[in-house]
C-alpha cells in the first residue's frame, strides 16, 4: 500500500511540474525546505528567497510577490520590533526600569501600576505585540534591580 501511495504521488507531482511555472515554483519551494533545514544559510535569508527567485524564473510579477511580505500590519510589526531591538541594544530597558522603580517605588502594587501604566503608554504608539516585546526586557531588568 505505502509503494502505490509514494508512485501515485510521484505520478502527480511529475503531471504537476509540467508547466515551467509550477517547476520553478516547486524548485523555490526545494530549495527553501533544503536551505531552511540545513540552515545553510540564515533564516531571513532562506524567508526571502521567493521575493527574488518568483519574480526571476518567471512564476509571479515583482509586486505579487511582494504584496504578500510587505503588507501593512507587517511592516508595523517589524518597525516595532526593530524599535524594541534597538532600545535594548542600547540599554535603555535598564534606564526605563530604573525610572520606573524610582517613580513608583518596590511595593508590589506600586510597582504593577507602573508596568500597567508603562504598558499603556507604550500601546497607544505601538503595536500590542511590539509593546510585548518590549516590557519583556524591562520586566527582566526591574527584576535584576529588585535582586
Amino acid at each position: 500500500a505505502k509503494a502505490n501511495c509514494f508512485g501515485t504521488t510521484v505520478i502527480m507531482v511529475a503531471w504537476w511540474l509540467t508547466e515551467a511555472a509550477k517547476a520553478n515554483c516547486f524548485g523555490t519551494t526545494v530549495i527553501m525546505v533544503a536551505w531552511w533545514l540545513t540552515e545553510a544559510a540564515p533564516l531571513a535569508v532562506t524567508a526571502l528567497l521567493p521575493v527574488v527567485l518568483l519574480p526571476l524564473l518567471g512564476v509571479a510579477s515583482a509586486s505579487v510577490v511582494s504584496s504578500a511580505y510587505f503588507s501593512d500590519p507587517i511592516l508595523l510589526f517589524f518597525g516595532s520590533f526593530v524599535m524594541a531591538a534597538a532600545v535594548q541594544s542600547r540599554g535603555l530597558h535598564r534606564r526605563f526600569a530604573l525610572a520606573l522603580l524610582r517613580r513608583v517605588g518596590t511595593e508590589p502594587r506600586r510597582l504593577l501600576l507602573g508596568f500597567l501604566t508603562s504598558t499603556a503608554l507604550l500601546s497607544m504608539w505601538l503595536n500590542n505585540t511590539a509593546t510585548a516585546a518590549m516590557m519583556v526586557p524591562l520586566s527582566n531588568a526591574v527584576l535584576m534591580q529588585l535582586k
